[in-house]
């Protein structure tokens, strides 16, 4: 069981202003828009994989080659070289191009021979990625999993060696799902990105090995940000990662990263995403190193919603979007617990059916004790108010081993594990009232930015106090408007 929080009748007037203000932003730029990894994603969906001599992989390389003709999308003049060579899978386009037989300059092949082609190249790529699915599901089913919240952890980089290691170890030691940051960018055969192809297969040959050494699935999670999210995101669907983060706020308020490339971007890797059967984490954790989460909570419930809606917009259901927090709250507040409590309660009432990632704070108070003291709260907080869908507990990240974070965090669900049974929210308590504050700053944040307009409003620092004008920032030169006569078949709109 679970401690319960009622949400105020307003959720869902916050709810529809979310679902317009991203209804208003696809109309406006995000749906006019592509780039050139969303593209390269597009090839791989549709099964084109491996690389040049020279190492270029290569989605890379016909993207690069077509330049400004991918305003019309990549797939048309690829499946028209196809069928003037006469292949009928992008393996045997590469032979094609490898043999100097293929040609990508020229009128397109009539719409009706490209749908055709499309079409099979869709089956053929759908079939693989279901394949994939059901093994993940087999495995899922055989190896047991967690009934007590999700202990996630964070390894890399290094070499892909060092990574499998400190995997398999975290594994060893109680984690469950465990995030593999990007290794070095160290070139080779099938490279994408600071990640390679065949570091995905590895760490996917590590992950299962190890839970079948345990007896217990072990979940691999990998991160798409960057300026490669759509690309990247395709290759972890084609491999059987079972979760990506991937969100365009951590780039877009922190890194400088264009906004429209960001949020064209995210679409596309979350489109992926659902193709492939894969959990998306978002990234509303970050926010919070910017926003305080009591005087930000509006903000923070804001942006659970337009992540919702988001998500819904790729076609990915509720379960597997993952949204997030951080306990952030001043550990030297009065009521400070409370206050986190109701926070992960606001988002489980809002949101039941999602999964929940739930990240230490990266911020000090300045009070080491403190801090350590909020650290050893999180369990509690999860295990006390996140019931329902599985939540994922983040380690701290200043841990002095693995060894010692999990151990002290299963103690720590373990000695609250039926706690929630004997607690109620009380009526006029702090946490009881909360959501109605929360959802008030809600509803004034999100008629702003309806009004406003999403990236108008990101523009104004809106969240996390932090602007950057539409057409700035890193990537902007890669952002393509979308020709009258724009193809991509993998999508469905």
């Amino acid at each position: 069981m679970t401690l319960r929080l009622e949400m105020p009748d307003n959720l869902a007037e916050a709810r529809g202003l979310a679902v317009n203000i991203v209804a208003e932003a696809h109309r406006e730029v995000i749906d006019r828009a592509t780039t050139e990894t969303v593209e390269r994603a597009v090839l791989r969906m549709l099964g084109m994989q491996g690389a040049s001599e020279q190492g270029i992989p290569w989605p890379e390389a016909l993207v690069r080659h077509l330049g400004p003709k991918i305003a019309g999308g990549a797939a048309r003049p690829v499946l028209t070289a196809m069928l003037k060579a006469g292949a009928r899978s992008m393996d045997a386009l590469v032979a094609a191009i490898v043999a100097g037989k293929a040609d990508l300059s020229g009128d397109a092949a009539p719409a009706d021979e490209l749908e055709s082609l499309a079409a099979e190249l869709r089956s053929h790529a759908d079939a693989h990625l279901k394949k994939v699915s059901e093994e993940r599901a087999e495995l899922r089913k055989k190896l047991r999993k967690p009934t007590r919240p999700w202990i996630y952890a964070v390894v890399g980089g290094g070499p892909i060696d060092y990574r499998v290691q400190q995997a398999q170890e975290a594994a060893r030691q109680g984690a469950d799902v465990i995030a593999v940051l990007a290794g070095p960018d160290r070139g080779g055969a099938m490279r994408a990105g600071d990640v390679t192809v065949n570091d995905y297969r590895t760490l996917r040959a590590a992950f299962d090995a190890v839970g079948e050494e345990l007896g217990r699935y072990v979940s691999l999670a990998v991160n798409t940000r960057g300026l490669r999210m759509p690309e990247m995101a395709a290759i972890a669907a084609w491999e059987g990662a079972d979760v990506i983060l991937c969100d365009p706020w951590p780039g877009t308020l922190f890194h400088q990263f264009n906004s429209v490339r960001a949020f064209v971007d995210q679409y596309a890797a979350r489109r992926c995403a659902a193709r492939g059967a894969v959990t998306v984490s978002t990234g509303e954790d970050e926010l919070l190193q910017a926003v305080d989460p009591v005087a930000g909570a509006g903000l923070l419930m804001g942006s659970w919603l337009l992540s919702e809606a988001m998500c819904s917009k790729a076609g990915l259901p509720a379960e597997r979007v993952a949204l997030s927090y951080t306990t952030a709250v001043d550990p030297e507040l009065p009521d400070s617990l409370s206050y986190e409590l109701a926070n992960v309660l606001a988002m489980r009432a809002a949101f039941p059916e999602h999964p929940a990632r739930v990240m230490p704070s990266p911020r000090s108070s300045g009070h080491p004790d403190a801090d350590q003291s909020r650290q050893a709260l999180m369990p509690l907080i999860a295990a006390v108010g996140g019931g329902g869908a599985p939540v994922m507990l983040g380690l701290p990240p200043d841990s002095p081993s693995f060894t010692q974070a999990i151990h002290q965090t299963q103690f720590a669900f373990d000695a609250a594990e039926d706690l929630a049974d004997s607690l109620a929210v009380a009526d006029e308590g702090l946490i009881a009232k909360r959501p109605i504050v929360i959802m008030e700053e809600t509803i004034e944040l999100l008629s702003h930015v309806e009004s406003a307009g999403l990236f108008e409003a990101v523009g104004q620092g809106v969240f996390a106090d932090m602007g950057l004008p539409r057409h700035a920032g890193k990537g902007a030169e890669g952002v393509v408007q979308k020709a009258a006569d724009y193809w991509d078949p993998t999508s469905s709109e």
